[in-house]
């Protein structure tokens, strides 16, 4: 940690009119060593000495559940729409039972004759919720990755891709990413 003593002879130093190279040569020939001059200049520059964090300093502050929800929430919904496209066999199957056409809206789908295409919709929906989540997870970026997981998780529970529980995971891990948990 800078002593009060070279932060203060900076400032005025500065205040004075003269150049960090005309003060940092100063000290030196007043035999201060180097990284305190380094961070004494740090200081007088607004950048607080900062000690390295251990790993649990590291993980204060990260979405931890809103990444894992979303990634998964993601995850989801990029395979639910390959079983859609590849799998329709299982889809069929699937739609014969009364819950599943309740809770994937079936009978919209049939009637807007869109079925065949919204496993596109729901692949890309699956990719940008997986790359969102990940943005969820750096410090500082957790509201915004958290809306855009929460939009297109909204926006595939609407759109019938995803099974019921890839939007749900999606919705509330964007949720959770927009509180910072």
């Amino acid at each position: 940690m800078a002593s009060n003593e070279i932060v203060a002879y900076i400032k005025n130093q500065l205040n004075a009119g003269f150049s960090e190279d005309e003060i940092r040569a100063a000290l030196r020939g007043q035999d201060w060593p180097e990284n305190e001059i380094n961070e004494a200049f740090n200081v007088t520059r607004g950048f607080a000495p900062s000690a390295p964090k251990t790993l649990k300093e590291e993980k204060i502050g990260k979405a931890t559940a809103g990444f894992v929800l979303s990634f998964l929430g993601g995850i989801l919904i990029f395979i639910n729409s390959l079983l859609a496209r590849f799998l329709p066999s299982v889809i069929d199957f699937l739609s014969q039972l009364d819950i599943f056409r309740i809770i994937s809206g079936d009978f919209f789908v049939n009637s807007l004759g869109i079925a065949d295409t919204l496993w596109l919709l729901g692949i890309a929906l699956g990719v940008i919720i997986i790359i969102a989540s990940v943005i969820v997870y750096k410090p500082g970026k957790e509201r915004i990755g958290g809306i855009v997981v929460l939009i297109l998780s909204l926006i595939s529970l609407v759109s019938i891709s995803g099974f019921f529980a890839g939007s749900m995971f999606g919705i509330i891990g964007g949720i959770l990413a927009m509180a910072k948990k």
